[in-house]
């Protein structure tokens, strides 16, 4: 035990060495202390003065005592003030610019991105796959994705953002010939003039295919039409007529 007390001692001797400036005056040594410290009771020992406790420190937030001084630190989310080490400020979190497709928003002590539409993720950097939802598109359209959004692409007939939309063929007047375009739900239909066929009224209809000429008549089959060749003693355009 004895030999702690030494120690002790010798280490509080060595630290008011340090901290003190000998003055004799009239062969009367005087202690006086560096800043930072204060003589004790006796007048001959400097002992550390707690800055923190005395509240002389000026630190804004946090202070700790040091051996003849002390420091200043900063409560989470904040940092030292460069220009003034006693004082703190709020960390910027939002000033590098985290969120690559949205919008940051500073916290207490980290931040929070708001992701733009297509984009998910904690800094807002990871594409969302709006295929993998069902009903984007639809049934009249696949879904395709696409860096931070997604497309619809349409089957015939159909158009819109969803491919919900019906697309009006008979504007582009597709039937040839005369014929009459009716529109209806992802299609359209030609109503064909006499000798016309097909989707759109462009192909020749064999007529003679129905047999049309009469009394033993040849039928010709022409671009669009047909002709009756008569045996002897009819006549008219189907040969129905008899010849007097």
């Amino acid at each position: 035990m004895g030999k702690y007390i030494i120690w002790i001692f010798v280490l509080t001797s060595l630290l008011a060495v340090s901290a003190t400036d000998s003055v004799t005056d009239n062969a009367t040594s005087i202690c006086v202390c560096k800043a930072g410290f204060s003589p004790d009771q006796t007048k001959t020992l400097c002992i550390d003065i707690d800055e923190c406790a005395r509240h002389t420190d000026n630190c804004q937030q946090v202070c700790s005592n040091t051996i003849g001084g002390f420091r200043c630190s900063c409560q989470n989310g904040y940092e030292t003030d460069p220009n003034n080490p006693l004082n703190c400020n709020k960390i910027d979190y939002c000033k590098t610019s985290p969120c690559r497709h949205g919008q940051c928003q500073n916290g207490v002590y980290s931040y929070t991105c708001s992701c733009n539409s297509g984009w998910q993720g904690i800094n807002c950097d990871k594409d969302v796959n709006e295929c993998a939802s069902a009903n984007v598109c639809s049934p009249k359209g696949n879904c395709i994705n696409t860096v931070g959004s997604y497309t619809c692409e349409c089957i015939p007939g159909w158009t819109g953002q969803i491919c919900n939309e019906d697309v009006d063929e008979c504007l582009a007047n597709p039937c040839r010939n005369g014929g009459r375009c009716r529109n209806g739900m992802g299609s359209y239909i030609c109503l064909c003039n006499a000798g016309y066929g097909g989707v759109n009224c462009d192909q020749d209809i064999n007529e003679c295919l129905s047999n049309p000429c009469h009394n033993g008549a040849t039928c010709i089959n022409m671009m669009f039409s047909f002709s009756c060749y008569c045996s002897p003693g009819y006549t008219g355009r189907l040969c129905d007529l008899v010849e007097y």
